[in-house]
């Protein structure tokens, strides 16, 4: 496993989250975490039927979210065309999942 994820496994589903709400997630990924809800829901304690609805109970996220993460993306792009949409997701998730949070 990449040292960033070491005893961090919220990181990745966080990370995927984000990318899957900018509909650039690879099919790959959306396929696996797809079938890994029931699991991820049960271990999160989640009533979601969805793994991003539970990633969002988890961080409880509002619908307005995503909207704010499609506008934060979009202005970043913007000012900086060259981002990447991975390393994009790894600050955002930086943020919500910080260890002195």
């Amino acid at each position: 496993m990449i040292a960033r994820y070491e005893d961090r496994p919220m990181l990745l589903l966080v990370e995927a989250y984000i990318l899957d709400r900018l509909d650039l997630l690879d099919d790959g990924s959306a396929h696996r975490l797809a079938a890994m809800a029931p699991q991820l829901a049960q271990s999160l304690g989640s009533t979601a039927d969805t793994w991003q609805g539970v990633v969002a109970d988890a961080l409880d996220l509002t619908g307005e979210f995503d909207d704010l993460l499609r506008r934060d993306w979009q202005h970043m792009t913007s000012v900086e065309p060259t981002l990447a949409a991975q390393r994009y997701a790894e600050f955002v998730a930086d943020g919500f999942l910080r260890d002195d949070a």
